[in-house]
């Protein structure tokens, strides 16, 4: 059973509900809207290779002042010294948050939803420090 294959039956198993994209580029992912208890929505990916799977935060917070981009990339550099297994990043004006699981040996769809989940808190944690970063 293929790693994808093992995700899907965990997901089932957990009543939890991601849509399946295969693109040209032949790596499966699985994403779903969600809302941020601190405010915002995000959309969460997870991306499965052999060696490791990757789960990001996308379409977090466009970051549309230049005048704010520096505060908001000392921010990230903070951010990413205080957050061990999660990055942040800004790519095209939208910072996004990342974190990268290797499967070693055995893959486990557990450690692959802590993966996500991770992201979700981090983004979700560092919410209010990025909005007080635009607006302060």
């Amino acid at each position: 059973m293929s790693n994808v294959e093992r995700f899907k039956l965990f997901l089932e198993e957990k009543n939890l509900y991601m849509e399946e994209f295969n693109p040209e580029s032949g790596v499966t992912f699985f994403r779903v809207e969600q809302s941020l208890e601190n405010g915002g929505d995000i959309t969460l990916l997870i991306a499965f290779n052999d060696m490791f799977v990757e789960a990001f935060a996308t379409n977090y917070i466009k970051v549309d002042n230049p005048l704010r981009k520096e505060r908001i990339l000392e921010l990230i550099n903070d951010l990413n010294t205080e957050f061990r297994f999660v990055k942040f990043y800004l790519a095209e004006n939208s910072i996004n948050v990342q974190s990268t699981n290797f499967n070693g040996e055995v893959f486990s769809p557990v450690d692959a939803f802590e993966c996500l989940i991770a992201v979700l808190r981090a983004a979700d944690e560092a919410y209010p420090k990025f909005m007080r970063a635009l607006w302060g």
